[in-house]
């Protein structure tokens, strides 16, 4: 189990903003390419909230409490922060359902 000091300091790679060019999503009408990450890691309860700031400037929130859940998304904040690739959101009716890492 990684420790909270692990947690932040992945974590604060979440804070770093990707920029990158509209990826083609055909077929995908709720497959928006995601601009920049953010999380906050929230000792109570334990859980991590985060913000998907959308290429379109649209911004959604949400919280993960499980502990896979929370890995998984720091994992793809440090992929993100080392700018090795593009997250897009899988979003319906302004909530996040889904996130994709793409990796070049």
């Amino acid at each position: 189990m990684t420790s909270i000091r692990g947690i932040l300091r992945i974590g604060l790679a979440a804070l770093v903003g990707v920029a990158v060019p509209v990826a083609e999503t055909q077929g995908h009408a709720n497959k928006l390419q995601v601009k920049q990450l953010e999380a906050a890691y929230r000792l109570e309860p334990g859980s991590l909230s985060v913000r998907v700031t959308l290429v379109g400037g649209e911004a959604l929130e949400f919280e993960a409490k499980d502990a896979d859940s929370i890995q998984t998304i720091l994992k793809m904040a440090e992929i993100l922060g080392g700018q090795r690739g593009r997250l897009f959101a899988e979003v319906e009716a302004r909530t996040v359902k889904a996130l994709q890492v793409a990796v070049p």
